[in-house]
């Protein structure tokens, strides 16, 4: 087979499988009168507006979240990220999303510089608690442990032959690190 038939036959391929993406249809799960439930893809704006609908709603219920991101970066000596913290505050709750050292930054107790950096920060900014997620397969509870997290809850087989922890902890207010 000739390169040229190969890729003809790739842009039919592709085409085609963008010309069904494109018919695609909602499934529609049940109708009710003028609702349908439908499984769908939603466009972001459409996403975003429900995730603002609930934002507002919650608003009205227990006051305004003072939302804000909470990102802290581990920087080798050429200004490369070789890890970091992800995560946000509010309701007076720092939230951690993702944490990642790249492996060969690792067992250097970067983590613990990175959690100090963002809980002084979180606190700073009316904090009074954290809170995160952490899997047995990532190997990291004891870690969150040492740095005082306390473990509120697990889900067993999840994912199948693991365990999802929650964990807690209250952010010392007023005091330096």
């Amino acid at each position: 087979m000739s390169v040229s038939f190969l890729r003809k036959l790739s842009r039919q391929i592709i085409d085609r499988a963008r010309s069904r993406l494109s018919n695609e249809r909602p499934v529609v799960h049940r109708k009710s009168g003028i609702l349908d439930i439908t499984l769908d893809h939603l466009p972001e704006r459409a996403a975003s507006r429900l995730r603002q609908s609930l934002y507002a709603h919650n608003a009205q219920l227990v006051g305004k979240s003072n939302y804000r991101d909470l990102h802290v970066a581990l920087r080798d000596s050429d200004k490369r990220i070789v890890g970091g913290l992800l995560g946000s505050t509010y309701w007076e709750w720092f939230v951690v999303d993702c944490v990642w050292i790249d492996p060969d930054y690792r067992g250097q107790h970067h983590s613990a510089r990175l959690f100090e950096a963002a809980e002084q920060t979180a606190v700073q900014r009316g904090c009074r608690y954290a809170c995160l997620e952490t899997y047995t397969f990532q190997g990291k509870l004891g870690l969150y442990q040492s740095l005082g997290y306390e473990v509120l809850d697990a889900v067993d087989d999840f994912p199948p032959g693991h365990r999802r922890f929650f964990l807690k902890k209250t952010l010392r207010v007023g005091t330096s690190f």
